[in-house]
């Protein structure tokens, strides 16, 4: 349906070093719009680039799972299946079965202010000296998730995620 493809950073608090990480995630089959321009102001120009990014429910993610913000920051086990459902499931069924873990956090992923999307998909990790300053630098349509708005009802269930 939709055939952009972007990379989003998620980033999340790592109690044992104190800090921010960001966790890359591909997503593709996305819709994204956006808008270039610069505003004048009183100390010179700056960037007014925004954009509107339309992820369906369906996106493939590399086989990650979504998380709410708040799941996604607290969570510290994940398990999409209920005990009901383990209990209906057969035994093929259950060897297929994934306990998402935030202690592994390269299995989930969320749409949060805060969060860097970058047009494509890009071989690039934040750490280190690979700042998202020298991300800006080096790639074109970097921006910075603002607004995230929950349409799951309906013929189209999806996200859209406003950008600056």
């Amino acid at each position: 349906m939709f055939e952009d493809e972007v990379t989003i950073f998620n980033k999340k608090y790592d109690e044992s070093i104190k800090d921010y990480v960001y966790i890359r995630t591909y997503l593709v089959g996305v819709n994204l719009d956006l808008t270039k321009a610069i505003n004048v102001i009183k100390s010179g120009l700056e960037n007014a680039n925004t954009g509107t990014l339309v992820v369906p429910d369906s996106v493939e993610s590399e086989e990650k799972q979504f998380l709410r913000p708040k799941e996604y920051k607290r969570a510290k086990v994940f398990n999409p299946l209920t005990v009901s459902d383990v209990n209906k499931s057969e035994v093929n069924t259950m060897n297929k079965i994934k306990v998402l873990s935030l202690e592994n956090s390269e299995e989930v992923w969320t749409l949060q202010p805060g969060d860097i999307i970058v047009s494509g998909l890009i071989d690039y990790v934040i750490k280190n000296e690979n700042t998202i300053k020298k991300l800006r630098d080096e790639y074109d349509d970097v921006y910075e998730i603002v607004s995230v708005d929950t349409k799951l009802k309906g013929g189209l269930p999806h996200w859209e995620v406003g950008l600056k």
